[in-house]
């Protein structure tokens, strides 16, 4: 049955554009204990519901040490492939570091991404990988994750790769809008859910959250 991922867990969220992907993303990392290590959302596309979420800011590609979101905006146009494979790199050399991928298939190369994807629960560094097109991602994020979040996929490659995953022979069957299948590979199983919380509830939460850690470190500063 359907349980937040934790610390050590490697979760894939799939779904074509509108499917409600980006949304079941925000919600698994509002359940995130991000008061106890920062994550790190990599915004490839400017996605607006990642900025009303009031990430702090990371100048220069610095791994955070403190709790909290974080965000680097990704601008494939003028940021080389290799500056975000050194920062994964930095990211796995540090541990303790969540990471949001929002489209996996950028990074579809990227070995760094494999590695943390492989070691990732050694090394405490949780991710959540969201994707539009499953066949485009790295092989790892199927086999290293322990968790699929599958929303309505609309290229019938897609479907097919991810029944196989799910150990079947068929494509899943559609559900609802918004709704989403959520399968453990763990326990090998496969859970038809509704959708998550309304946006505006999942981006108060992590708001409420961000402004008391906000809080908090200006405490420090005046300690």
């Amino acid at each position: 049955m359907f349980q937040i991922p934790t610390i050590n867990d490697r979760t894939t969220v799939m779904g074509m554009t509108g499917s409600g992907k980006t949304q079941g993303g925000a919600f698994l990392l509002a359940g995130q204990q991000f008061e106890q290590i920062p994550w790190v959302i990599l915004n490839f596309k400017r996605e607006a519901m990642f900025y009303e979420l009031q990430p702090f800011d990371l100048p220069q590609w610095q791994v955070p040490t403190d709790p909290g979101i974080y965000m680097i905006d990704i601008d494939l146009d003028a940021i080389d492939i290799e500056q975000v494979n050194d920062f994964l790199r930095r990211v796995k050399a540090r541990g303790s570091c969540g990471l949001f991928i929002d489209e996996g298939m950028e990074l579809e190369h990227s070995r760094p991404l494999r590695s943390i994807l492989t070691q990732g629960r050694s090394l405490e560094i949780p991710v959540i990988l969201c994707t539009q097109r499953p066949k485009l991602i790295t092989i790892s994020a199927f086999t290293e994750a322990n968790y699929y979040m599958i929303f309505d996929l609309n290229h019938p490659d897609d479907r097919k790769i991810v029944a196989g995953y799910v150990g079947r022979k068929e494509e899943l069957p559609e559900l609802a809008r918004y709704h989403f299948w959520w399968y453990d590979r763990i326990e090998k199983e496969l859970t038809a859910m509704r959708p998550v919380p309304d946006r505006a509830m999942i981006i108060g939460n992590i708001r409420a959250r961000q402004e008391a850690l906000a809080r908090q470190s200006k405490a420090k500063v005046y300690l």
